[in-house]
């Protein structure tokens, strides 16, 4: 149980990381991304 919960956790952490990324790029760009930021 504790295994499943922590990798749970990690999962989460790494998908908001590579969203943030994800965002910081299309600013950077200066290209909005419609799909993604829904």
């Amino acid at each position: 149980m504790e295994g499943t919960a922590m990798e749970t956790v990690m999962v989460e952490m790494v998908a908001s990381v590579m969203l943030m990324e994800v965002i910081v790029k299309c600013l950077q760009t200066m290209t909005c991304c419609p799909v993604i930021m829904v």
